[in-house]
């Protein structure tokens, strides 16, 4: 995917909303051909009376040059027994999900869990790992963030997309 600038526009909306509740400002967008940054938030500062120093001119500078796909996560939703529900990004690694895939299904006091396909950022801020941990969210709002995420079907062995 070729950088452009409405989707990067669209894409910081998105992310305003979803990590700072829609506070930042908009800034500008520019296209660049560097070689030596994927991107980078650029603004100029002045001296201010007292030794204070201001910043402004804010500008987001994305690079073309490089061609970079959507990051899909694969999401485990965990199902407990006592009505919890919970999430966990895992690595793209079909030995890293199965592994937690069937371990966390032994535990007893696990119901159930689906795995997904997702590009949706809100999954940025968790970490990426097969370790034997959960997420604690309500379920309304897991399936609003999974809403057109891929359903996966495993069955301990392995992974079919498109389920």
């Amino acid at each position: 995917m070729k950088a452009t600038v409405p989707y990067i526009e669209k894409k910081f909306e998105e992310f305003n909303r979803q990590m700072f509740r829609g506070k930042l400002p908009k800034i500008p967008v520019e296209l660049s051909d560097a070689k030596t940054f994927l991107g980078q938030c650029v603004f100029k500062k002045r001296r201010k009376p007292f030794g204070k120093t201001e910043l402004y001119d804010f500008r987001l500078r994305i690079n073309t040059r490089v061609d970079l796909p959507e990051r899909d996560h694969v999401i485990a939703v965990v199902n407990f027994h006592d009505g919890r529900t919970g999430i966990k990004v895992l690595p793209r690694v079909l030995r890293s999900i199965l592994y937690y895939y069937n371990n966390v299904l032994a535990n007893k006091d696990i119901s159930s869990i689906q795995l997904y396909m997702s590009n949706n950022v809100f999954f940025n801020r968790y970490p990426n790992s097969s370790a034997l941990k959960v997420h604690f969210l309500e379920a309304d709002e897991i399936n609003k963030q999974l809403a057109g995420a891929e359903k996966m079907a495993c069955d301990g062995k392995s992974i079919k997309r498109n389920q």
